[in-house]
């Protein structure tokens, strides 16, 4: 009877114990390389981008772009005041916000043209100019080693 209680005992010890640790499964979300809020609608997307003396920026791969910007190509922040460095963005209507006001900027946090990715934070207050009423939009951009592809 003893022997029986025992062995019960063992048996049931071993249910409860493991030779190692279990392992924990976490599940992590990828954060999207490319994340555009215009007003207080956003998007994200990880499709390329093409580069031609400007990046345009595509919501997904069958819609046309939907931000535009010019900038350096090395780190650094770029202004608006100079009309070398732009931002455009086009809304659900297909309107052409296209004058950003002086104090928005692109900062550039890295950038490799071997790898073609670039790391970007893009902050402006933008108005449509055909729309001459010269309300300003608020644009912002995050691209956090977003690939570019080189256009021909």
């Amino acid at each position: 009877m003893f022997k029986m209680m025992g062995v019960a005992l063992l048996a049931g010890a071993m249910l409860f114990t493991a030779c190692k640790k279990d392992e924990e499964t976490t599940t992590t979300t990828p954060t999207p390389a490319i994340s555009v809020t215009f007003d207080e609608t956003t998007w994200t997307s990880d499709v390329a981008m093409d580069y031609m003396g400007y990046f345009d920026v595509y919501k997904t791969a069958t819609e046309p772009a939907y931000m535009q910007f010019r900038c350096g190509m090395q780190v650094g922040t770029y202004g608006f005041a100079d009309n070398q460095n732009y931002v455009k963005y086009w809304d659900a209507n297909d309107v052409e916000y296209d004058t950003p006001a002086n104090d928005g900027s692109i900062n550039v946090t890295a950038f490799d043209m071997n790898g073609k990715t670039i790391s970007a934070t893009i902050n402006a207050s933008i108005a449509a100019s055909a729309v001459a009423d010269g309300v300003q939009h608020s644009l912002s951009a995050t691209l956090t080693n977003a690939k570019f592809d080189i256009a021909q």
